[in-house]
């Protein structure tokens, strides 16, 4: 099974995904078998391969100044975000998106080959990447959260690392076993439909736990955390919700994106609630929120 590849047909947050050259191996390969369907026609095809050559840099314009990964337009008018090993000035993955066309090209260096290291979750991080950039235009976005389904209805509580998101999700598992599913514990995709509003959904990017469902439902609410030895909840005014959730949100690589996220922001205040939960981590922290959102 070491370098099998395969290829996969996959339906996350209502988009079909075909993905070719995958390795069995993979993070991604395991994480996504839930999400396997079949169709006649792709919204976007991915092509992954995996090169012991030097990968070339792309040629355009530079959109990010980040350490490691950085955006660019390419002077053809394609996207493309480059992971780099600087020190040796060597490219160890590299994204080509022809957005219009439905098509990215995955290239990854064998970093076994190069520098020892496993290759199973490189994978896993460059289709992340491209799915952040990607579902934006679907009217969408990825909030660093842990999600819950409660009752038919979508939560999701987002925070710095360490605060106590995946406390609190257990919280309601343990206590409310039969009314509540696991959707996701990280990275859930939220989307929003002109007739029907907001909607979220579990995805393959489950962080280290790995807990996921392949799940969508209405989304009830948006909820920040903060640790307090007391338990309070309220809606946030739109003016508090702006940085808070680009803290969540994946940051933009361009006007047009951070534009296009800042419209979606104004729908999610207008239609859904944002609230902001000081708490502990007791079960009367669950119960603020099922009686501020539910009775």
């Amino acid at each position: 099974m070491i370098n099998e590849k395969a290829n996969l047909k996959l339906k996350i947050a209502d988009i079909n995904f075909e993905i070719n050259g995958l390795l069995k191996d993979d993070r991604f390969y395991k994480q996504a078998k839930e999400y396997a369907t079949d169709f006649d026609k792709a919204d976007f095809c991915v092509n992954i391969g995996i090169t012991d050559s030097d990968i070339a840099m792309p040629e355009g314009k530079k959109l990010t100044d980040r350490l490691f990964d950085n955006w660019y337009i390419t002077d053809s008018g394609l996207y493309a975000v480059c992971i780099a090993d600087e020190v040796n000035n060597r490219v160890l993955a590299r994204i080509l998106c022809d957005v219009e066309g439905g098509v990215a090209d995955i290239a990854i260096l064998d970093i076994k080959k190069h520098y020892g290291m496993e290759i199973t979750a490189c994978t896993y991080n460059m289709l992340e990447i491209l799915l952040h950039f990607l579902i934006v235009r679907y009217n969408g976005f990825v909030v660093h959260a842990s999600s819950i389904a409660y009752k038919g209805t979508g939560l999701a509580f987002s925070a710095e690392s360490g605060t106590g998101k995946s406390t609190h999700t257990a919280l309601w598992l343990k206590n409310c076993p039969d009314d509540t599913v696991m959707l996701n514990d990280d990275k859930p995709i939220f989307r929003y439909f002109e007739n029907d509003g907001w909607y979220i959904y579990g995805t393959p990017w489950a962080g280290t736990t790995g807990l996921n469902t392949n799940l969508k439902v209405p989304l009830k609410a948006l909820v920040f955390l903060e640790r307090s030895k007391t338990n309070s909840i309220r809606r946030l005014a739109s003016a508090e919700v702006i940085s808070r959730f680009f803290e969540a949100v994946i940051s933009p690589m361009s006007d047009e994106i951070t534009d296009k996220i800042l419209e979606l922001l104004g729908l999610l205040i207008e239609k859904s609630n944002v609230c902001l939960l000081k708490c502990n981590m007791e079960n009367e922290a669950m119960e603020t929120v099922k009686k501020f959102l539910y009775e």
